[in-house]
């Protein structure tokens, strides 16, 4: 495929590492050839890769299909519960999905495979999550940890970049590896106009 444009996307709970990096490299080399980012969730954006409506995405390896992808891994980190430092569980060393269930949860955007995971760990220990709200919008969600009555997950990683906020492993770890991927067997060729 010859491209004079590539489109790409970027989990939401990852942008403020990766938007930056492609929005000011790439076009810094490149300026001619415009980069557009989107939005969705891993399971979404897989399948969009799929189709060729995109040209490569960083997405969540724990996909059912990842054998149809060109990949490499970019982390590996864990999902933690995170909660306002002045919250009840905030002290605690990790934390129970007993404990979570009794919280009003955020959860991530609607078609995440972070969710996918955290809904199996619940029901496997015979706990139901109180979902209040899935999102992808990282401000909103810090605005509702901050008021101390809700909590969150987050990767292990992202945590000391929110002031005022606590992230606290769980009991039992939940690893996420994150990768690149394009379709398998093909090249992505991006060209300068002429």
């Amino acid at each position: 495929n010859l491209k004079e444009s590539f489109s790409s996307f970027c989990p939401p709970e990852r942008e403020t590492e990766a938007d930056g990096h492609q929005h000011t490299f790439f076009p810094a080399e490149h300026p001619e050839i415009p980069v557009v980012l989107e939005e969705y969730g891993s399971v979404r954006a897989c399948s969009l890769v799929q189709d060729d409506t995109l040209d490569f995405a960083l997405v969540n390896m724990e996909q059912y299909n990842i054998d149809k992808f060109n990949n490499i891994i970019l982390a590996d980190d864990q999902i933690v519960f995170c909660v306002s430092k002045d919250h009840p569980l905030a002290q605690k060393e990790s934390v129970t999905t007993q404990e979570m269930s009794k919280e009003k949860l955020i959860f991530f955007n609607a078609d995440s495979v972070q969710n996918q995971l955290l809904k199996l760990r619940f029901e496997l220990d015979g706990c139901t999550p109180s979902i209040i709200m899935k999102s992808s919008q990282i401000y909103t969600t810090l605005q509702f940890i901050k008021s101390k009555k809700y909590g969150c997950f987050f990767y292990s990683c992202m945590t000391d970049k929110f002031s005022g906020v606590v992230g606290i492993p769980l009991a039992t770890p939940i690893r996420v590896k994150e990768w690149c991927g394009r379709r398998a067997n093909t090249l992505v060729t991006i060209c300068r106009r002429s």
